[in-house]
């Protein structure tokens, strides 16, 4: 940052994600934390507090990740962290944006989804849905009367937990690693969490 300051920038943009399952308070206000420092950088070489754009948003488990087997949290979780953000970031040059956690769930649904969904996309078009990606196209309560009429329950997708042994709609498709491979890799970060928890307690007695 202070290379980039040195050379003329005055605004930075950084993307976080929330939502993990193994997310702390102090993840969170971590991430306000991070962008202060930043920022401060500017006005240790420029003279005044830099600008700091942030993007926050909510992780969305993907095929082909360790994060494949982890449900996606609560829209209530994620928009109350989105509120304890915005409050941390008030009065100070961090900007924050959020994105819409209900357009994140729709996307996790569809990212987890089997073939099953295709009678939700055709429903979808059907109700003229059309460009959800767009803020003024995009309309929650429509793709829960959708996935209602065709009888899918988003949970079953979007929250939902899955294991190793699990069958995957995606297990037939080789992208050069295992699955076994990304459930190692998914238990070593829960694991990491837990141990990172238990030093922090011991710091704290």
């Amino acid at each position: 940052m202070k290379a980039a300051f040195k050379e003329g920038w005055n605004h930075v943009k950084m993307y976080f994600m929330i939502g993990f399952p193994m997310e702390k308070d102090s993840d969170v206000n971590g991430i306000i934390e991070t962008a202060l420092r930043v920022s401060r950088v500017g006005k240790e070489v420029r003279g005044h507090n830099a600008d700091v754009n942030v993007t926050i948003s909510p992780l969305i488990p993907k095929p082909h990740t360790a994060f494949q087997f982890a449900g996606q949290r609560e829209l209530g979780y994620v928009q109350d962290v989105e509120r304890r953000l915005q409050s941390l970031a008030r009065g100070t040059r961090i900007h924050l944006k959020a994105h819409d956690p209900r357009k994140s769930y729709v996307e996790g649904v569809f990212a987890r989804g089997d073939r099953r969904l295709s009678a939700a996309l055709v429903e979808a078009r059907k109700q003229n849905s059309r460009f959800d990606e767009w803020n003024e196209g995009f309309d929650f309560n429509r793709w829960m009367k959708v996935f209602e009429k065709v009888g899918l329950d988003p949970e079953f997708y979007a929250r939902r937990e899955t294991t190793l042994s699990e069958p995957l709609p995606w297990d037939h498709l080789d992208v050069g690693r295992s699955k076994q491979v990304l459930w190692t890799d998914y238990q070593a970060a829960l694991q990491s969490a837990r141990d990172r928890e238990i030093r922090n307690a011991e710091k704290a007695s």
